[in-house]
């Protein structure tokens, strides 16, 4: 016997609106302004700060290292031509020498021609083999900054390897679930759960032998994981015939249209331009501007100030680069999510017609606004930030699909949720324990090949913290070619619901007509 449909269920039957316009407007337009506001607000910093003092570091006397410098009338420099000294000797100061216990400053020294040993080279600044304890606050917060740039430059051929074995990785996984969806499940369950063991086991012996409730939460919590996988298989175990035929309609498609694997490699091409951009623009902000002054602190040393708006500026920057981040998050689940839409509602496949190049013109005549709109909620719900993303991918997939805008494909997100809630639950943990058991096996692998790369290397803090950033790299990447897989299968489980609540899911009741 059928269930008579409730009045929101029949508005599932809506199709997409018959004249086409641009979703959530305002919200595009906020994004250009913010965007455009970047260009005013850096050009005042360019006018007024000088990048090479920054990168070059300075003397005690503000001569930049490693040019030229120009006299200026209210200081007596023996020296200004500094070519061929492009190294800036950093010095500890007492900022209070009468009190035993006083912090310490890193003030400017001197222009060198080379970092000798034991002092140690930090982003062209030669620093004295001190220890940092005692460092005040200003001088510390400097030092950590530079040491990130130092690090990465420094071990760019660790991270770039790690990240490209990350991604050949990521592609392996749609390889295998293509070969056997279960086998690559129960692989990938197991590995980290023998993980979450081994965790638990060598935590619970750590908070024995020490005490240290920091242990006793690490193993708590990594008996909770395992606990929680456990009772996922026992509860939902009789749904897992429809994942599998939820996998196997979402790799289909993926490989009928194999364009949608670049997708992520896009994304992630014109987050790191975006990322380097604004890096470059903090940098800028950050430089010394203005004429040096004697510095409080220090026999003669002069400093330069920076500007008073930075920290603002800083923070705008910030905002604004998590909110690129989530609309590029969002721009690539909007374009997988309508070729899959196109291939799941096209019958005669043999008459598919670049799915990915039309779901980039449906995205980019119609739905940007609505990329806008999500991206900003879920900068702004940074705080809870997993659920966001979550609701908002399923917001993204259903707009594709029907071409409605943001606030009323968000009621049939929520819609088609509440009535498929045990499948929803069951798709979403099938998808995170892959996603998780994939991301750590990475983190394995590649932790592994930086390792070897550096063996003929001493395993100094800063190679260490090399081969951390090249995990967390390759770990971005596994997650933007996941997410394919991710938002692919999330687009088949809500065509099963459309179709189970409204009927078939055709071109005709779809975003995708011609």
């Amino acid at each position: 016997m059928t269930t008579p449909l409730t009045h929101a269920q029949t508005g599932l039957r809506d199709a997409p609106p018959p004249k086409r316009k641009l979703t959530n407007l305002p919200f595009f337009l906020a994004f250009i302004v913010c965007l455009a506001l970047v260009i005013p607000f850096s050009l005042v910093f360019a006018l007024s700060s000088n990048l090479k003092r920054l990168l070059n570091g300075y003397d005690s006397c503000g001569n930049t290292c490693g040019v030229e410098n120009k006299p200026l009338y209210y200081r007596n420099c023996s020296e200004l031509n500094m070519r061929d000294k492009p190294i800036a000797m950093m010095k500890y100061y007492d900022v209070d020498p009468l009190c035993i216990f006083s912090l310490q400053k890193v003030l400017p020294d001197k222009c060198v021609e080379k970092c000798e040993p034991p002092n140690q080279l930090i982003f062209n600044r030669c620093y004295p083999p001190e220890a940092d304890t005692n460092l005040d606050s200003k001088s510390r917060n400097f030092k950590q900054m530079i040491e990130i740039p130092h690090v990465f430059l420094s071990n760019i051929a660790t991270i770039t390897a790690m990240s490209f074995t990350g991604l050949i990785l990521s592609f392996g996984l749609f390889a295998c679930l293509r070969c056997h969806v279960a086998a690559t499940f129960w692989t990938l369950t197991l590995f980290q759960s023998f993980v979450a063991l081994a965790a638990a086991a060598l935590f619970w012996h750590k908070y024995i032998n020490s005490g240290s409730t920091m242990y006793l939460f690490l193993a708590l919590g990594a008996m909770a994981y395992f606990t929680s996988v456990f009772i996922y298989f026992f509860v939902l175990y009789n749904t897992f015939t429809m994942v599998r035929r939820v996998y196997h309609q979402a790799l289909n498609a993926i490989f009928r249209a194999p364009m949608i694997l670049v997708q992520p490699l896009l994304t992630i091409t014109v987050l790191i331009s975006v990322i380097t951009t604004m890096i470059f623009l903090m940098l800028l902000s950050l430089s010394p501007s203005g004429w040096p002054e004697i510095s409080d602190e220090g026999p003669l040393v002069y400093e330069f100030a920076t500007n008073e708006a930075t920290l603002y500026y800083l923070i705008y920057l910030a905002f604004l680069g998590f909110w690129i981040y989530s609309f590029g998050e969002g721009f690539q689940a909007m374009v997988v999510s309508g070729a899959t839409v196109e291939i799941y509602t096209t019958k005669d496949k043999t008459s598919l017609r670049h799915p990915v190049r039309k779901s980039y013109h449906t995205l980019l005549h119609h739905h940007l606004g609505t990329v806008a709109c999500g991206s900003l909620l879920a900068t702004i719900f940074a705080f809870m930030r997993g659920l966001a993303v979550y609701v908002i991918r399923k917001v993204y997939i259903l707009t594709s699909m029907k071409g409605q805008p943001f606030c009323k494909s968000l009621k049939r997100a929520v819609e088609l949720l509440r009535l498929n809630l045990v499948e929803t639950i069951a798709l979403t943990g099938f998808n995170y324990l892959i996603i998780y058991g994939f991301s750590l096996l990475i983190v394995v692998i590649t932790v592994g090949v930086g390792v070897w790369m550096n063996l003929d290397s001493k395993f100094t803090f800063y190679v260490r913290l090399g081969i951390l950033f090249g995990a967390v790299s390759a770990s971005l990447v596994a997650h933007f070619v996941l997410k394919v897989l991710h938002t692919t299968t999330e687009t088949i489980f809500l065509c099963y619901s459309e179709e189970r609540i409204a009927g078939p899911v055709t071109p005709q009741n779809t975003a995708t007509k011609k």
